[in-house]
């Protein structure tokens, strides 16, 4: 009974994560299953293997197959992917597969909220201040 009070931080911690729509720690991702065959950055295309063995030919703006994420950008030592969670939405890096075949390095980025217009917009007018007129028939001394 005597460790409750040094969890409960812990515990309100852990809920206003899960309040707040932070994705736990480790979200796994389907891309993990993806290997970067061969990028093309002048053409702008790259060529993925997928977990079913296909492969596929993808450029910016394209959604990988199986997966919830979109082709950002393709450069000369990696691949650049938007990767939509539930509650957010994060970078990943992707760069080609070794030579024996395997996926190549990988990096997820810390999620970022996805972009939403505010629904009201605050008021940016100064206040003005109001001048108080003395009263008529009470003025100073009378």
């Amino acid at each position: 009974m005597a460790r409750w009070p040094f969890c409960l931080p812990a515990l309100l911690l852990l809920c206003a994560r899960v309040a707040a729509g932070a994705p736990p720690a480790a979200v796994e991702s389907p891309l993990r299953q993806v290997a970067v065959l061969a990028l093309a950055a002048a053409e702008q295309q790259a060529v993925l293997r997928l977990p079913d063995g296909n492969l596929v030919l993808v450029k910016p703006g394209d959604a990988v197959p199986g997966t919830e994420a979109t082709v950002v950008e393709i450069q000369a030592g990696r691949l650049i992917l938007e990767e939509r969670l539930p509650r957010a939405v994060r970078a990943v890096w992707m760069e080609p597969a070794a030579a024996s075949g395997g996926a190549g390095p990988i990096r997820f980025f810390d999620p970022r909220p996805p972009a939403r217009k505010p629904l009201l917009r605050p008021s940016l007018k100064p206040l003005q201040p109001t001048k108080q007129e003395p009263a008529a028939g009470r003025g100073p001394g009378g």
